[in-house]
């Protein structure tokens, strides 16, 4: 008998909002076996292109995990496995450091699902922590101690937040507590706007927290808010 997942079973059985979720995942063009990387030496280069790779590799790693199709396992495999076959030094380039921590943040989570499939090898899996670590935590750490050497509060809590979420994520991965208790403690305590405390920095009566980016716009403040919710489940 073949013991499914829970929310694999949920799934199969057509429940919501297991179903609802699932039937969304499938139609989006970066959750497709077809989808092809564009790996480059400097991540910086293009951020944007970046982290729609590692979008793609989070995703199909998610559709094999719930629907057994190796087929989007081998997809993830083959984004992870071109970028770290890429990949030959720290990130440079327009808002980084900084942004880049988004799509390390995806990578990171990526490869934590796809640790599990047999058909990654163990080479190319040490490959790509060898990335994380090499060139990719170098830049997230940085971000987070010197902000780029400005003001620390101008910097919106998204940035704070995807790095922070990418040192988690790192440690988690490359069975690093010490990049992991990083994270949890820049998340209690951290300087930045992407600290807890300054992500929330108001409480009104009654309970209700004012988000450090509301009044910003819909985007930026449901990106930082997806990606704290993230971090913390």
């Amino acid at each position: 008998m073949v013991r499914l997942r829970p929310n694999e079973s949920k799934v199969a059985a057509g429940e919501h909002p297991w179903i609802d979720g699932w039937n969304k995942l499938i139609t989006d063009s970066q959750a497709q076996n077809t989808y092809t990387a564009a790996a480059r030496a400097n991540m910086g280069g293009s951020r944007q292109r970046a982290d729609a790779d590692a979008h793609a590799a989070y995703l199909n790693a998610i559709r094999w995990y719930i629907s057994g199709d190796t087929t989007y396992a081998e997809c993830a495999v083959r984004i992870c496995n071109a970028w770290s076959s890429t990949v030959n030094q720290v990130p440079t380039g327009t808002d980084i450091p900084g942004l880049s921590g988004i799509p390390v943040f995806d990578f990171a989570m990526a490869a934590e699902v796809l640790r599990i499939y047999k058909g990654w090898s163990s080479a190319d899996f040490d490959r790509f922590k060898n990335m994380m670590l090499t060139y990719f935590y170098p830049v997230c750490n940085d971000f987070l101690m010197n902000h780029n050497g400005g003001c620390i509060s101008r910097y919106w809590s998204n940035w704070d937040i995807c790095n922070t979420g990418a040192i988690l994520s790192m440690g988690v991965l490359c069975d690093d507590p010490a990049k992991f208790n990083q994270a949890i403690d820049y998340f209690k305590t951290g300087a930045g706007m992407g600290s807890i405390i300054n992500a929330v920095y108001t409480v009104h009566p009654g309970g209700l927290g004012q988000w450090q980016e509301s009044g910003r716009d819909q985007e930026h403040a449901q990106l930082a808010v997806g990606m704290m919710a993230s971090f913390v489940k």
